[in-house]
Order: structure tokens, then C-alpha cells, then sequence
């Protein structure tokens, strides 16, 4: 029996022990309960939840402004130094190719463009000669229609019989500015200033250096031979078989002098002549005495004499006056002009005569 109560009190003891132990841990837990409470700071560390401002660090997404750096992309404005390539515009210093206008140098400028505008209905300018009829549309397309025997159309035809048209034919595709159509011949300039003339040679209408004999006629627009610098004219005004055409301040003629039309000094014909006939088959500068010739503004052409009205208003004019052409009362005695070899006496063929006061 004491054995047994020994060990009761034993265990008693022990309970106590482990009662004392619990009581002295659960003391040292509520001791450092304080500092449990600094844990809860770090539920301050919530605070380093302020570090969830370190999101703001995903501001550096806002490096992604350095996405503007992309507007160094902007350097590709740079880019815009391809608008150097506007120095590209120094192709337009390919205008300067309109230093082909250096063929201002006679208006050649305007050399090489030739190209017709869209085509239009409405017609610029109008001429008609004995049997054909030529047209100028606003567009720079040429039209020409009617007889076209001796290749006065400029449609390429073999000059030669019966060849009417009675429909407008396209004179080739270029533009022209200008065109005069005359007996059985047609001259035009083109729209950079060169000049052609197309039919019958008979009094040089052509004027490629060839007489009627030599060169009879063409149905292809031929370039001017000689005569002005490059070719380049700027107005003409033809009439029966003698055409008139300025150069700038030059004034150049060709075709029939029979009946001294040119007003050159030659008439008719003498063996001195060129070929024996004051008629010319190449261009000739006309006013080279300016004392004789003053700039015309406007020039009428018929088949034995031409009128001439300055920039001041005067009216002259030269050639043929035996009909009483000039309207200034001078007259012939019934000259025959027709006669193929007879020698005018009643023209004015050494210059310009004044008409009126």
C-alpha cells in the first residue's frame, strides 16, 4: 500500500512539474505578446505593401515611354531628310531642263514638250487655203480637211490625182500653236516653236532649200531648212504662195517674190536671181534695214501683195498695187499679173510704203 501511494505522489509531482512548465510558457508567450504586436508592424509590412509603390516601379512602364524614345523614331524624322530627296526637287532643277527654255534662247523652251492636252471640241484657230481647210483645237490637236492632191492634208497621203477628204484628218499627234494654210501647202508650229510646212513646193512653199522642179510636194510635215536659229518661230501669216514668219524681232520670208511680195528688192525675174526667179525657196531675213521694216503686230498675205499694221497703228504695204491693192489710189494700167514671164511694173518690191497719213 505505501508502494502504491508513493507512486500517486510521484505522479502528483509530475502533473504538478508539467502544470508549472505550461504555466511558465504560456507567461513567456504573453511576456513577448508586445512583440507579437510589432509583428502586427509588420503589418506595417503591409506597408512594404507600399512597395506595392514599387508597382509604381511598373511607372518604368512608363520607360515605356521610352517607347518615345520610339520619337527617336521621330529621327526617322530624319526621314524627313528624305525630303532632301525634296533636293529631289532639284530634279525640278530638271526644270531647269526648261533651261531647255535656254531654248528660250528662241523659245526652244518649250523644245521637246510637245504633248497635247486631253482632247477638246472647241477649236482655237481656223485657216483655209484654195481647196483645204486646217484647225487647231484648244487641246493642240491639228485637223485638216478637204483637197489633199498635192499632200496639203499632212496626212502622210502620196501627193497626186484626185484625193478630197471631207472628214477632218489628225495631222500626227503632236500639239501645235499655230497654222496657216495656203494654195495647195500648209505651214504650223508646233507647240515648242518649231516649224513645219507640208504640200505643194511649187514657189518653195516648203522651204527645204529645193525648187518646184527639183521637190514638188509632200504629204509629210517637213521641218523648216535654215532660216531662223533652230527653227524656232513664233507667228506666221501666208497667203496665195508667200509666207511670213517672225523670229522674235526677225522677220522671215519665203515663196513667191514674183510680184516683189517679199519686198527684198528682187522682183520677177533675172538671171542675177537665184534660179533666175526672185521667188525663194529658203528663208530670208527680211528686216535686216530696220529703217525699211518696223515690227508688225498683224500681217495679211495675198498672191501678189501683203499689208502690215504696226505697233503704232500704220498701215503699209508692199508688192502688187496694179489692181489698186494698196487703197491709196495708185493703180496699174491692166497689167496682166497672171503672166507666167512678164516683169511687174506696178509693185512696190524694195520696201514698205506707208499708207495714209
Amino acid at each position: 500500500m505505501k508502494k502504491n501511494k508513493g507512486v500517486k505522489i510521484m505522479k502528483n509531482i509530475l502533473k504538478l512539474i508539467v502544470i508549472v512548465t505550461t504555466v511558465f510558457i504560456f507567461s513567456s508567450c504573453i511576456t513577448d505578446e508586445s512583440d507579437l504586436g510589432d509583428f502586427g508592424d509588420t503589418g506595417d509590412t503591409g506597408d512594404t505593401g507600399d512597395t506595392g509603390d514599387a508597382g509604381d516601379t511598373g511607372d518604368t512602364g512608363d520607360a515605356g515611354d521610352t517607347g518615345d524614345t520610339g520619337d527617336a523614331g521621330d529621327s526617322g524624322d530624319t526621314g524627313d531628310s528624305g525630303d532632301s530627296g525634296d533636293s529631289g526637287d532639284s530634279g525640278d532643277s530638271g526644270d531647269s531642263g526648261d533651261t531647255e527654255n535656254t531654248g528660250d534662247t528662241g523659245d526652244t523652251g518649250d523644245t521637246g514638250d510637245n504633248t497635247p492636252d486631253t482632247e477638246t471640241d472647241t477649236v482655237m484657230m481656223l485657216s483655209g487655203g484654195i481647196s483645204h481647210v486646217c484647225a487647231i483645237k484648244e487641246s493642240g490637236h491639228l485637223y485638216c480637211w478637204g483637197q489633199g492632191n498635192r499632200g496639203q492634208l499632212g496626212n502622210n497621203q502620196t501627193p497626186g490625182g484626185d484625193n478630197p477628204n471631207s472628214k477632218p484628218i489628225k495631222v500626227g499627234f503632236d500639239a501645235w500653236r499655230s497654222v496657216c494654210a495656203m494654195a495647195d501647202a500648209t505651214c504650223g508650229i508646233k507647240k515648242n516653236g518649231e516649224t513645219f510646212c507640208w504640200g505643194h513646193n511649187a514657189d518653195g512653199q516648203i522651204a527645204n532649200g529645193q525648187d518646184g522642179h527639183s521637190f514638188q510636194a509632200t504629204g509629210t510635215p517637213s521641218p523648216i531648212l535654215l532660216g531662223a536659229s533652230q527653227n524656232q518661230y513664233d507667228d506666221l501669216y501666208c497667203g496665195g504662195t508667200t509666207i511670213f514668219a517672225y523670229s522674235k524681232e526677225d522677220l522671215w520670208g519665203w515663196g513667191s517674190n514674183r510680184m516683189g511680195q517679199l519686198a527684198n528688192g528682187q522682183i520677177g525675174y533675172h538671171s542675177s536671181y537665184p534660179g533666175g526667179s526672185a521667188t525663194t525657196y529658203q528663208p530670208r531675213l527680211l528686216n535686216q534695214n530696220s529703217e525699211n521694216w518696223y515690227h508688225f503686230e498683224k500681217i495679211s498675205v495675198s498672191s501678189v501683195h501683203a499689208c502690215g499694221i504696226t505697233e503704232e497703228n500704220d498701215l503699209y504695204c508692199w508688192g502688187s498695187y496694179d489692181l489698186g491693192q494698196f487703197g491709196d489710189g495708185r493703180k496699174g494700167d491692166g497689167f496682166d499679173r497672171y503672166a507666167y514671164r512678164s516683169q511687174p511694173k506696178h509693185s512696190e518690191y524694195e520696201k514698205p510704203v506707208k499708207i495714209g497719213d
